[in-house]
């Protein structure tokens, strides 16, 4: 195994080494080969390594790639370097379920029954679909809505079990082989969840009932009998699963307080050498019986690899790459005029980050959080069999670990004054420093989190550190300090993506819309599939009138994530300013021109109805929406779309002149005079609304 400080195919630097399930567990940071540009703030990665030896000749290694998603987190790329494949898994969100159980058994039977709904119904697709995995709480992460496996893949390649001490890794096989096994591991899980004790070997176990008396007495059958030592004696996977399915859980859960485990203390003892006692694993002692051959695997890679180029001195020569996989060394591949009647052109006021629910994309707390908790988790559970962390490190990992818990539990102010701790007993950790920054900005507490992370900055010079503190300087009003802050994040970190929306968004606070817009298409550029960055482009085109370009890069976006109302949002305000264009280039009166304003008003209405439907809280979908039928001469719908956009944001001055406009063109100038009156009164120096009820009156 890999020690800390070592390299990985010249790209990534292993900053904690684990032992796991099977092989080893790496986290690293991905950093820059010689002479490549980036010496900021370096992405982190988990790497899961094994010897090749220990895989067998049964699907290509590529077919990892193809995996469940729904069972297992996603590989990014494979590839194989010195005799060792290795696994690149891509984002991690959840909590290591050794952690969980340590901390937490005996669990509720709710959440219990859960966990082994999850893990169980996994099995019997994964057994369908020729997949395995090992039940082992080292190798389960715990997702918001389920549970999901780090190891594993199709049957008859990864070792299941054996390799250490001599002994011959065994590949999964068929069902009837593996279904027994995984029945006792699926026990053994039970028992410590229910009970907070651990499995004895040997049939010397206590009754679940005697721990507890809230458990029904088919599950309690079912995880006894599984730990029974005869494998044909135990129950089938499936059958747990169809079991648990039925089940009517919000009724036949509910008993009396006494009758559950809430008072039971667990056996942390007993507890803490099965959560991290690692079953025998392949280390490379012994090969499979029918083994990959490193030396024709060498150089090959497969997936979506991190693009740091080999260089020259790392090269060595190698035979032709495999199907399915490339050489690591081979080069990465690069009717009424709207203005006068209508404000559909008025941008509407509010924060200068805009609505665009992706700007907080790159650092949600929850997210942060718990994606690193398994890190934290990991240390946490290796320090208990003898690993060890210098005191302040541990100490500040400790405060880190709580503050995530009470985000969870939405204990904020909490949340915060540990994080404060975990940022206090190491000052240089970037991602406790940017966890409470995060933690201030949830509170909108935005001159704090400024204050943390301009302290910060000074131990930890990196992109990220810049980028976040230009993100609260502009939330707290600061957006001259703001620019500054992003443009050293990007002279760190030229080719990140982000950075460069963070600057465009500064920009367009700054209303400097055309260099706003060349930010954001760099942005777009360097991520084409973010389809919040198009978002945003069509946004700042609409501001510097690139009407054709503000129409594609808002039908990108939704393309790109149709089910998100602000990206219809934009496509109809784009179809909307196209109208116009198309007004004052041709004759307002011409057939021709009254078609294709016609056309381009219908798409509005599409979009706009798109939003409303997805969003129907969303006042700005039927604001728009009511101009755009007004124009189409759909006045009775105009009205009562308006009519929603006032009841959905009544303090708002543009939502009752909408109202006004269609209730006066409906000839019911009463009600127009009363909405026109309420928009003077919320804007009295608007001389358009002045107008409008000077006329009526």
């Amino acid at each position: 195994m890999k020690k800390k400080g070592e390299w990985i195919r010249g790209t990534y630097q292993v900053l904690q080494a684990f032992p796991f399930v099977q092989g080893a567990l790496y986290y690293v940071e991905i950093s820059p080969a010689k002479g490549t540009e980036g010496e900021g703030s370096r992405p982190t990665r988990f790497i899961h390594a094994l010897n090749l030896y220990s895989v067998s000749r049964g699907a290509p290694p590529d077919a990892l790639l193809k995996r469940d998603r729904s069972a297992f987190f996603p590989l990014q790329g494979l590839f194989v370097e010195e005799g060792i494949l290795y696994q690149v898994l891509g984002k991690l969100e959840g909590t290591l379920m050794a952690h969980h159980l340590y901390r937490e058994v005996p669990l509720s039977l709710r959440e219990a029954v859960g966990i082994l709904k999850g893990a169980s119904g996994h099995l019997v697709r994964m057994y369908e679909q020729g997949e395995f995995t090992i039940i082992h709480p080292q190798n389960m992460i715990l997702t918001e809505d389920s549970v999901r496996f780090l190891y594993g893949g199709p049957t008859d390649m990864l070792p299941k079990r054996g390799g250490g001490a001599g002994q011959v890794p065994v590949p999964a096989g068929d069902r009837s082989r593996e279904e027994p096994l995984d029945a006792y591991s699926l026990g053994a899980l039970a028992y410590i969840m229910l009970t907070g004790a651990s499995p004895s070997p040997g049939g010397n176990m206590r009754p679940i009932s005697s721990y507890r008396r809230d458990v029904p007495r088919e599950l309690e059958h079912f995880v006894m009998q599984s730990l029974t030592g005869d494998p044909r004696s135990r129950p089938r996977v499936a059958d747990l699963w169809r079991w648990l399915s039925q089940m009517p859980v919000d009724r036949e859960f509910q008993k009396k307080k006494a009758d559950t485990g809430a008072d039971l203390k667990s056996n942390r003892e007993t507890v803490g050498a099965y959560l991290f006692t690692l079953p025998e694993v392949a280390d490379g002692d012994a090969p499979a019986e029918t083994p990959l051959d490193p030396g024709e695997w060498e150089g090959w890679q497969a997936g979506n690899m991190d693009g740091f180029p080999i260089t020259e001195e790392r090269t060595v020569s190698r035979p032709e790459r495999k199907p399915g996989g490339e050489r690591v060394w081979s080069k990465p591949k690069e009717p009424e005029k709207g203005p006068d009647v209508t404000e559909a052109n008025r941008p509407e006021p509010g924060n200068p980050l805009g609505t665009d629910r992706a700007f907080w994309k790159r650092r949600s707390v929850l997210a942060v959080a718990a994606t690193l908790f398994l890190i934290g988790a990991g240390t946490g559970l290796y320090l208990l069999i003898g690993s060890s962390l210098a005191g302040d490190a541990e100490e500040a990992a400790g405060y880190y670990g709580e503050s995530v818990r009470s985000v969870k539990e939405n204990r904020i102010d909490e949340a915060i004054s540990q994080a404060k701790q975990a940022v206090e007993a190491d000052p240089t950790d970037e991602e406790y420093l940017l966890h409470l920054a995060n933690l201030y900005g949830k509170k909108k507490q935005y001159n704090r989190a400024v204050q943390t992370l301009k302290a910060g900055v000074k131990e930890v010079p990196k992109g990220e550190v810049y980028d976040s503190l230009a993100v609260y300087l502009l939330l707290a009003g600061e957006p001259d300090q703001a620019r500054d802050a992003v443009e050293k994040a990007l002279k760190m970190e030229p080719k990140n993506p982000l950075f460069h929306y963070h600057r465009g968004k500064i920009y367009g606070a700054r209303e400097n819309y055309d260099a706003a817009a060349q930010a954001m298409g760099k942005a777009v550029q360097l991520d084409p599939d973010n389809a919040a960055y198009h978002n945003s482009l069509a946004a700042y085109f609409l501001r510097t009138g690139e009407i054709d370009g503000a129409k594609r890069h808002a039908k990108k976006a939704t393309k790109l994530e149709p089910d998100n109302p602000d990206h219809w949002l934009k496509a109809g305000q784009a179809y909307l300013a196209d109208r116009e264009r198309v007004y004052k280039a041709g004759e307002g009166s011409s057939k021709k021109t009254r078609s294709r304003m016609a056309k381009r008003t219908e798409a509005a209405i599409r979009a706009f109805s798109q939003a409303a439907s997805l969003d129907p809280r969303n006042s700005s979908a039927y604001y728009y929406l009511s101009i755009s039928q007004y124009f189409y001469g759909s006045y009775q719908s105009a009205e009562k779309s308006a009519d929603k956009a006032v009841h959905l944001d009544s303090k708002n001055a543009s939502r009752h002149y909408q109202h006004g406009v269609a209730l006066q063109r409906l000839n019911r100038k009463k009600e127009a005079k009363k909405a026109y009156g309420m928009a003077v009164e919320l804007e009295p120096n608007n001389t358009r609304y002045q107008k409008a009820l000077e006329q009526i009156r």
